[in-house]
């Protein structure tokens, strides 16, 4: 092969390879040996927001190579040529996570660094260790729950009888101290049930359901067991939208829909408490509604309260287990809504303004549609 053949060769295989990196899907650039760039290829100008003109650069570029100038440096001058993994940088306000390798080129001096924009897979694998985590302590709580429920039944059992007996009754002292029993059992029974709840990881058990029974039974309910404040109760309002009362049913686990309910309503119930709105015009409101998302019809419902609201710097922490402002609180209601609505394949968003109030907004997807039909 003649000196021009193989350079028109060697230069079609230039081409290739050029070719090839510029359309690889992670960021590849070359680092000469006075730390300039000498080739970024479109995704690594992409991720950079550097523009596909030569030598236009921005700040962002500029912060990375800083960033890394140190490691690059470093691995130039050590012995050690394979690759390495750089630490990762965290630019932007939306926190955007870039990670770097780099191999070092001996015969040029030069750098090779790739890169890649890791957000989204770093925040699988903290949303995969929170659930790992999520899960073993579910099985140590559900564990003590089941001990603590059967002597705290007992005892509640034994204050009912009391609190019947006609020499207890004539002793308002006794009555008292009966009622107390009983008011701190039940107490620790719904604390039980929570525990229970948060920790159980169960098969759904999917049906069409009239949600506005479900609603309408749950409210009813909680009407019996919440109790006045100074003489006045909470009013608990539904407001169904018209689509739904013509055809109420969904394809959902009715069991894990009232719990959403109830908690989200508990909640809301225990933030009017909190701002003393009673008297005036303390609410608790719950909307049941269609929501569409990309052209679906997904069921929505949204608890509304006029209480004491949630600072900014809390929204992200009201969902983690066991954090509660309610020093009578367990922590475990929104904690146990959360779960309970990614394992439905739901959404939970909130929406708050101290002392102002808070909107809690869950939404279901509908049914999926049966490939075969």
């Amino acid at each position: 092969m003649s000196d021009k053949a193989s350079s028109v060769g060697s230069e079609g295989e230039r081409t290739l390879v050029d070719a090839v990196i510029s359309e690889l899907p992670g960021g590849v650039m070359v680092i000469d040996r006075d730390g300039k760039v000498v080739h970024a290829n479109r995704a690594a100008r992409e991720i950079l927001a550097v523009g596909l003109d030569e030598g236009d650069a921005s700040p962002l570029a500029g912060r990375l190579l800083h960033e890394i100038r140190a490691p690059l440096e470093a691995m130039r001058h050590s012995a050690h040529k394979a690759e390495i993994v750089l630490p990762a940088v965290m630019v932007g306000r939306g926190a955007r996570i870039i990670g770097f390798s780099s191999r070092a080129l001996p015969e040029t001096g030069s750098l090779v660094v790739s890169f890649a924009d890791i957000t989204d897979q770093r925040a699988k694998e903290r949303e995969d260790e929170h659930r790992r985590r999520l899960a073993d302590m579910g099985k140590v709580v559900s564990s003590v729950a089941h001990e603590i429920r059967n002597p705290v039944f007992a005892i509640s059992s034994l204050a009912q009888v009391l609190r019947e007996e006609e020499s207890i009754v004539a002793e308002a002292d006794l009555v008292g101290v009966v009622d107390k029993i009983l008011a701190e059992t039940g107490r620790i029974g719904r604390l039980v049930e929570d525990l229970l709840a948060f920790g159980r990881e169960r098969d759904l058990d999917l049906r069409r359901v009239d949600v506005v029974r479900e609603i309408e039974e749950a409210l009813a309910d909680l009407r019996k067991v919440l109790p006045p404040v100074d003489g006045v109760r909470v009013p608990l309002r539904l407001l169904v939208a018209d689509s739904l009362r013509d055809d109420p049913h969904w394809m959902l686990d009715a069991d894990a829909f009232r719990q959403v309910v109830v908690n989200l309503v508990r909640n809301a119930w225990r933030a009017v408490v909190s701002r003393g709105r009673l008297s005036s015009d303390g609410l608790v409101e719950i909307r049941l509604s269609h929501h569409r998302v990309k052209g679906e019809a997904w069921l929505e419902v949204a608890v509304q309260d006029n209480g004491i609201g949630i600072p900014a710097e809390l929204r992200k922490k009201i969902f983690e287990a066991f954090y509660t402002r309610d020093p009578k609180g367990t922590g475990l209601g929104l904690a146990v809504v959360r779960r309970l609505m990614r394992q439905m394949g739901g959404t939970i968003r909130l929406h708050s303004e101290v002392d102002r109030g808070t909107t809690f907004v869950v939404r279901l997807p509908p049914p999926a549609k049966d490939g075969g039909e």
